[in-house]
């Protein structure tokens, strides 16, 4: 047994020597074009299945991980830029990000959710051949505006309209058996910059699907998880279930309340007894004296809660947050919750406090 877990895991090196030499030829190739001023094309699907071509221009490189390299680019004949992800070969244990993504984006359609334009399997990009997905482009990011300490994550109008566009495309996704897994920071794309008083409201959209599970196949994925999922999750005790995305949900709520992450974690190993003690200060169960470094910080970030958030705002994030998944309030719930719905729903938030660092 250990003899075949040694074999998997060197296999595995292999596979991401491979992948890292992959990953730096297309970011050369696509340098190289972007000065020259090339227009590169290749085959591609709509969404709907209809073949058609895709020529672009490539702008920058977004992002890079050990699955996929997301460039911004600009398609012929569009006004608006695109982000082309494309998916590297690397061997994962049992779902396939690349076919997942595709599958379940090309059947999902919200105003709160990235939409693909299109998308191409082992197309000839280079000296090797890649599948990929365009996507419509937003600029920013929650991780990034609250990175940067952007303003408009101030107006109680714009944190109200970013929560209720994140709780919708959740209910969404539920409701059509996807659940998403990953609802990060990082993973919510924002347009932009949002503006208070706009008309039209903040745009808001989930993206990154690849870890996504859908409920209506056989396959409900391997436990996937991050360092932020929920406690059933984490330690593995339930399969895959659509409360975890609200578990979620409730950590963005209040890391936007915060101005930074609930919990401080390296690994996703760091786990569950900051989560459980949160959710037992948020159900008023534990009073204690707080005594080890990890109390204290999530005793702290409860009382920061308790000043950024009315009573209508911790009781809807209290709800969000119970440690049993059975008790968590649905997507469809939180949007009818007086949070979004009372008199004073848009005045439950009050600008983030940031601690001041020590000098």
């Amino acid at each position: 047994m250990l003899a075949a877990k040694f074999f998997l895991f060197f296999l595995w090196l292999a596979a991401a020597e491979n992948t890292e030499r992959d990953s730096s030829e297309v970011i050369l190739y696509f340098q190289e074009a972007k000065k020259q001023e090339k227009i590169l094309t290749i085959p591609s699907y709509h969404r709907t299945g209809k073949d058609v071509s895709l020529s672009f221009r490539h702008i920058e490189q977004i992002s890079r991980t050990v699955y996929s390299i997301t460039n911004k680019i600009e398609v012929t004949n569009q006004k608006q830029p695109s982000l082309l992800k494309m998916f590297l070969d690397v061997p994962v244990a049992k779902d396939d990000p690349e076919t997942q993504e595709i599958n379940i984006l090309k059947r999902l359609c919200h105003k709160n959710i990235v939409s693909m334009e299109c998308f191409f399997r082992k197309a000839c990009i280079g000296r090797r051949k890649y599948s990929g997905i365009v996507t419509e482009y937003l600029p920013q990011t929650l991780r990034s505006m609250l990175k940067q300490g952007d303003s408009c994550l101030k107006n109680k109008q714009v944190l109200k309209g970013i929560l209720r566009g994140l709780v919708e495309g959740v209910a969404y996704m539920h409701k059509n058996g996807v659940v998403h897994r990953m609802i990060l920071l990082e993973n919510i794309l924002v347009s932009p910059p949002p503006t208070p008083g706009l008309k039209g409201g903040t745009v808001v959209k989930i993206c990154e699907f690849s870890g996504s599970v859908d409920l209506n196949t056989k396959d409900t994925g391997d436990g996937f998880f991050n360092k932020h999922a929920a406690p059933e999750i984490a330690n593995r005790t339930e399969k895959e279930n659509k409360a975890q995305d609200v578990w979620s949900v409730g950590l963005v709520m209040a890391a936007l309340s915060l101005g930074e992450n609930v919990f401080e974690r390296e690994t996703k190993e760091d786990h569950p007894a900051d989560a459980t003690l949160l959710c037992r200060l948020l159900e008023g169960e534990s009073k204690k004296e707080l005594l080890s470094e990890e109390e204290k910080r999530t005793g702290a970030a409860y009382r920061r809660l308790e000043e950024s958030l009315d009573t209508d705002g911790m009781d809807l994030l209290g709800r969000m947050l119970r440690y049993d998944s059975g008790n968590r309030i649905t997507p469809e719930a939180a949007l009818k919750h007086p949070f979004f719905t009372g008199e004073g729903a848009a005045g439950c938030w009050f600008p983030f406090r940031r601690r001041k660092t020590k000098t």
